[in-house]
């Protein structure tokens, strides 16, 4: 995803089949990490993730 001011963006996810759409029109905030520091995003065809981690 993209970084813009700070914020985490995903580009399609749907919580109910836990799977994002990698051809989705526009970016989409994932709010479930919008309170949360990520260290680490790692995305493929087939996978996304993000490592969080505490603030310092």
């Amino acid at each position: 995803g993209d970084v813009d001011d700070e914020c985490k963006f995903s580009i399609g996810y749907d919580a109910v089949t836990n799977t994002t759409y990698p051809l989705a029109k526009t970016p989409q905030v994932v709010d479930a990490l919008v309170q949360t520091r990520i260290m680490t995003l790692s995305c493929g065809d087939q996978h996304s993730a993000a490592v969080s981690g505490l603030s310092s």
